[in-house]
């Protein structure tokens, strides 16, 4: 599945070069991600690739959705009232970005419905998806109605693509604009067959590249609480009485000087000092840890590291107005808000070197 998106990508991608034409590379990484995410899910695409813009209107309105997210984390009526709103009201009153974004949400849950109203019909050759697994697992029946298991495909599909896209964006970037890290990252990429996943993932300069992406571009940008109920938290001369919520933002976490030294600066190389190692892994993450860890980091994974290699080997990319920090957090969208907002406009260019 990976590979048929990222030859896609990468003919969208040549047919730019023959043109000498500017494009939002930003939106391109946003599309390719988003049509990976939907065919695990829904088991099809949303053809944000073949689009002439590659869906641009869909990242804006998806990354302007956060500050609603963010207002019903506080207000907790927020989310129960707009599920509440009849979408075709809104598609019919809402601005041009809203109106697209729920005729999205419209598409969705009705491709949803289809896939639960063909329980026990006769399998085809489509490959499975997310929807067909829920309904063939021993959850109780009350869990497999179409409502509920769209809620399901909201939050996974909502965490599933721009999170991955806005980590290879800023990863993409600074691999292109430093010399030094794209020609150690090339002489690395010719020691192995770049297709093979296995491969790829047993290279500590690739993997150091990817790290330092994640770490400067983790999931969420919101503070994500955690409660003990039955029990005192002990925080090192704090004593938090049982069912206090605690968290905190991992933009905090991954930025602390006192880790990441020089923590705006993008540097791999210090996921390469084996006696740093152990620390920085304990004060990482990206997708989160443990029980409430992210469901899809295996794939996101793999997309990273199959798409960096891919572009790295392919590609030249000269970028047109940007800077590093427009990858910067600057603020909470309950996703990780920048003031690039997405937007990654690049010429393009066969491999020279």
């Amino acid at each position: 599945m990976i590979e048929g998106y990222l030859e896609k990508l990468c003919g969208r991608i040549s047919a730019f070069v023959e043109s000498g034409e500017q494009f939002n590379f930003g939106a391109a990484i946003t599309a390719f991600t988003r049509d990976m995410a939907f065919d695990f899910i829904l088991g099809k695409s949303c053809k944000s690739l073949d689009a002439d813009d590659f869906n641009e209107v869909m990242l804006s309105a998806t990354r302007g959705s956060g500050q609603v997210w963010r207002l019903g984390k506080h207000l907790r009526f927020i989310g129960p009232m707009l599920k509440a709103m009849p979408i075709d009201w809104v598609i019919k009153y809402g601005d041009h970005v809203t109106k697209i974004f729920f005729r999205f949400l419209k598409v969705n849950m009705e491709d949803t419905e289809a896939l639960v109203a063909s329980r026990g019909s006769p399998k085809t050759n489509t490959l499975s998806n997310m929807v067909h697994e829920i309904m063939e697992s021993k959850l109780p029946e009350s869990e497999k109605t179409a409502i509920r298991i769209f809620d399901d495909v909201s939050v996974i599909t909502g965490a599933g693509f721009e999170t991955t896209a806005g980590a290879l964006r800023v990863t993409l970037f600074h691999v292109f604009d430093k010399t030094d890290i794209l020609q150690r990252l090339r002489a690395e990429l010719t020691t192995i067959d770049t297709r093979d996943l296995k491969a790829l993932e047993q290279l500590p300069y690739l993997k150091a590249v990817l790290l330092e992406g994640l770490r400067m571009s983790p999931a969420l940008g919101a503070r994500l609480s955690r409660i003990a109920p039955d029990r005192k938290l002990l925080y090192g001369e704090w004593r938090i009485p049982a069912g206090t919520p605690v968290g905190m933002s991992l933009i905090l976490l991954h930025t602390d000087e006192a880790i990441y030294p020089e923590p705006q600066n993008f540097k791999p190389e210090r996921w390469m000092d084996l006696s740093g190692g152990p620390r920085l892994e304990k004060n990482f993450a990206p997708f989160l840890k443990g029980t409430r860890g992210c469901l899809g980091m295996h794939l996101a994974w793999a997309e990273m590291n199959l798409l960096m290699a891919r572009l790295v080997e392919r590609f030249d990319f000269q970028f047109r107005d940007a800077r590093a920090e427009d990858f910067e957090s600057d603020s909470d969208q309950f996703a990780l808000g920048t003031r690039g907002k997405g937007v990654l406009n690049a010429t393009v260019g066969r491999r020279s070197r």
